[in-house]
């Protein structure tokens, strides 16, 4: 999945993708079977003794947002290509700089490998 990044005025222009309609028209009865078929019914009492998060701090540091760091995340760069190869990488579709990425992983891997027999 790629993430995209918008200001606030881009996501205000960027059209939903939720179904407004549906939403809409979901009765209340329609979202308890919902919850009870799949699991998520909560009972008054249960809801009357909710906690907000700030009251477990042992949980603050697991519950930390967004992705996880990678012990080795990849680098942003700027390289510039030749449009045929940019256009034969575009050409795999929806991960094509991945794509790159791994033949350039293998190159380095194979001359890695000439250097070690060198030595």
């Amino acid at each position: 999945m790629t993430t995209k990044r918008m200001t606030a005025e881009q996501m205000q222009k960027t059209p939903s993708k939720t179904d407004w309609a549906k939403v809409d028209i979901t009765t209340d009865e329609e979202l308890t079977r919902q919850a009870k078929a799949d699991g998520t019914m909560l009972t008054d009492e249960q809801l009357t003794n909710t906690k907000p998060i700030a009251d477990f701090p042992e949980l603050q540091t697991v519950l930390k947002r967004g992705r996880p760091r990678k012990t080795n995340p990849k680098q942003p760069t700027t390289i510039r290509l030749d449009t045929e190869v940019i256009g034969f990488f575009k050409s795999y579709g929806k991960g094509w700089q991945t794509e790159i990425n791994d033949v350039l992983r293998n190159y380095v891997n194979k001359q890695e490998h000439k250097t070690e027999h060198r030595a």
